[in-house]
């Protein structure tokens, strides 16, 4: 990858032998979680 590129998302084609105890970029120290709430967002 380009070193000025970022990535955006995550596309898997194939089964996965186990499953993330959290979201891969928090585990991998890429992003940190935010509150769902902060994420959520709704139409009024």
């Amino acid at each position: 990858m380009p070193p000025d590129a970022k990535p955006i998302a995550m596309l898997y084609l194939s089964h996965v032998n186990t499953f993330y105890k959290e979201p891969m970029l928090v585990e991998t120290d890429w992003k940190t979680a935010k509150p769902l709430d902060e994420m959520v967002m709704k139409n009024s």
